[in-house]
């Protein structure tokens, strides 16, 4: 990879992961929203909407990372983290699937259900930003770059 390649790769990873940083964050914050007027239905039916606008992209992230050639590119540069790719791999199909399952609950669970169903979301941001974060020291490591990812 030229130092230009190296750059775009790196500008590309930056903006997805912000993209996705900022749903998380918009939707932690609109769970923090919802809970404080007490799950009004315009609050649950906006928390619901972003659930499923993130779901979509999720998906397509986990797509791109699986079949863009830029976890194979940090292999052939860092052999010895194969493991460690391989499991986070691993991670997308399970992240995938309960975003998938707390999508569908957020369309049609009732208020009384919200608040459990709120810390449910926060929690699976938090996994998901988990998991992103490791994924970025790994291509840091790879790539023997900084990506200077905010991820909380």
């Amino acid at each position: 990879m030229t130092n230009e390649e190296l750059t775009c790769f790196e500008q590309k990873v930056r903006e997805e992961h912000c993209a996705l940083v900022t749903q998380c964050r918009a939707i932690r914050a609109g769970v923090e929203r919802a809970a404080a007027s007490h799950w009004q239905v315009e609050d649950t039916r906006q928390i619901a909407a972003a659930l499923a606008q993130l779901r979509s992209e999720v998906r397509e992230h986990f797509e791109a990372e699986e079949s863009d050639g830029c976890m194979d590119e940090a292999l052939a540069l860092a052999p010895h983290m194969a493991g460690t790719a391989r499991c986070l791999m691993r991670q997308h199909e399970a992240l995938l699937a309960s975003l998938t399952e707390l999508t569908a609950k957020a369309q049609k669970v009732n208020a009384k259900a919200w608040p459990k169903l709120g810390e449910a979301i926060k929690y699976w941001i938090g996994v998901l930003l988990a998991h992103e974060q490791a994924e970025a020291r790994m291509l840091q490591a790879a790539f023997n770059s900084d990506f200077d990812l905010d991820l909380d």
